[in-house]
């Protein structure tokens, strides 16, 4: 059996190469060798993206996604909670996903999880074409969601697309106005926001 630091760090050796076999090999040797290990959280999440994306192996993601989201890694558990949320919606099977992605927002204090967990609750609740009301309660519990993640973070190109979300979110809820108000918050900061972000929201403001 390796030790887990001597795998960390050919992991990180092999993600420095791009090596994307490799990181598959050693993730699933950390999950085999050191499968209580924190480690092993993340390298549930990370392989079970490579499985599905790559290897097309819903399957086997599905169970890596589930077994990560019972771990308890503030960022890599609920990630993988509704990777699996959204597998499962991809089945029809719609409750569960919902009950999943409700975990994620129930969980914890809001984090930018839970305000991605209401943004697919949003979605899903559309999809099968729940009541108004529901829908319009989960759109507001994403907006306050994201309104405290916006109070408590300082640095400004963390802001950025936190800003972007709550205006798409604003604007979803019908509120044009405070919408395009938070989406021009954005090009406000100038360089200071991601590129990727500022045309995110001018491609946004354009279409409104």
């Amino acid at each position: 059996m390796a030790e887990l630091d001597k795998l960390l760090k050919q992991l990180q050796s092999a993600e420095g190469k791009q090596d994307i076999e490799r990181l598959d090999k050693i993730r699933e040797q950390i999950i085999n060798e050191h499968g209580e290990a924190a480690a092993a959280t993340e390298a549930r999440y990370r392989l079970g993206l490579s499985k599905l994306l790559r290897h097309k192996d819903r399957q086997t993601a599905e169970q890596l996604f589930l077994d990560a989201a019972r771990g308890d890694d503030a960022l890599f558990s609920p990630m993988a909670r509704i990777s699996y949320a959204l597998l499962l919606h991809a089945q029809k099977k719609d409750q569960k996903a919902l009950f999943e992605l409700r975990k994620v927002v129930g969980s914890r204090k809001p984090s930018p999880q839970s305000a991605i967990a209401l943004s697919f609750i949003v979605t899903i609740l559309r999809d099968i074409e729940a009541k108004s009301d529901e829908i319009g309660r989960a759109q507001t519990q994403q907006i306050e969601h994201l309104r405290t993640l916006l109070a408590e973070c300082q640095e400004t190109d963390a802001r950025a697309p936190l800003l972007l979300q709550l205006g798409m979110a604003l604007w979803d809820s019908g509120d044009r106005a405070a919408a395009k108000r938070t989406l021009h918050q954005v090009l406000d900061l100038g360089e200071a926001a991601a590129p990727a972000v500022l045309a995110e929201v001018k491609a946004a403001l354009s279409g409104l």
